[in-house]
């Protein structure tokens, strides 16, 4: 918890939109069509995205929650699950009971010809809007069509375990970029109180204190193959999976 010890009793941005499929799709294309390439005489890049939606079950599954640290994560998730409120309890029963079932649904969001998550860990980053701050948006994205402000919670919204992957090839830089973002309420778990949000990466201190900062290289190639999110060297994009998709 925070030092203040206040505490978090629900997700408020899961009231804001409409649960449709219309929703979800404008929100996660406009935020695709505001990172486009553009060449120096100022022409833009075709935008490709393509919607994958599976159904996982025996080993695929277990490879791909073992690839994100299932045994922590569930119990954040049990817990929230528990003492959640009603913004997010109901959801997450319905996915860990699939789980407990051998079956979990996935939908994988991939864009081509866009800048992908490019940018510092913090602060006022493509990457730090998307998979880190809250109701911030760029510097550069003045004259967007949205926002990584209240648009992108519809990523976990759709998410019966309020966790959503992110995998890049951002044009800033040569390695793939992979983090994980659990989007919870205060919760109790491994006998401490948490704030709600949690991420999946490498893990790193900051003045003493932890954090996850995403990963790179031959670890972050290896964790994104595992989920299905690979890609290979110059498809600049970002791969997005919704885990537990509904």
């Amino acid at each position: 918890l925070p030092a203040s010890k206040a505490r978090e009793g629900g997700i408020a941005a899961n009231q804001v939109f409409k649960a449709d499929i219309d929703t979800f799709v404008r929100e996660v294309l406009q935020n695709s069509l505001d990172q486009a390439i553009k060449d120096e005489d100022g022409s833009t890049h075709r935008v490709d995205a393509r919607f994958t939606l599976e159904r996982l079950t025996g080993d695929r599954m277990r490879d791909l929650l073992d690839a994100i640290g299932w045994d922590t994560l569930f119990y954040h998730l049990e817990d929230s699950d528990l003492n959640g409120g009603e913004t997010i309890s109901g959801r997450l029963r319905e996915g860990l009971e699939l789980i407990e079932m051998d079956s979990i649904r996935v939908l994988t969001v991939e864009d081509r010809n866009t800048k992908g998550l490019t940018g510092s860990e913090d602060g006022d980053s493509n990457f730090a809007n998307l998979c880190r701050n809250q109701l911030v948006t760029s510097s550069d994205r003045k004259e967007s069509g949205g926002s990584f402000g209240i648009g992108k919670s519809v990523l976990w919204l759709f998410s019966t375990l309020s966790t959503v992957l992110f995998s890049s090839r951002p044009v800033d830089r040569e390695d793939l970029r992979f983090i994980g973002r659990t989007y919870l309420p205060s919760h109790d778990a491994f006998g401490k109180t948490w704030q709600g949000p949690g991420w999946f990466g490498a893990p790193e201190e900051d003045d003493g204190r932890p954090w996850a900062v995403s990963m790179q290289g031959e670890d972050g190639e290896t964790v994104a193959e595992r989920c299905g999110l690979y890609r290979a060297p110059g498809e600049f994009g970002t791969s997005i999976l919704v885990l537990g998709f509904d």
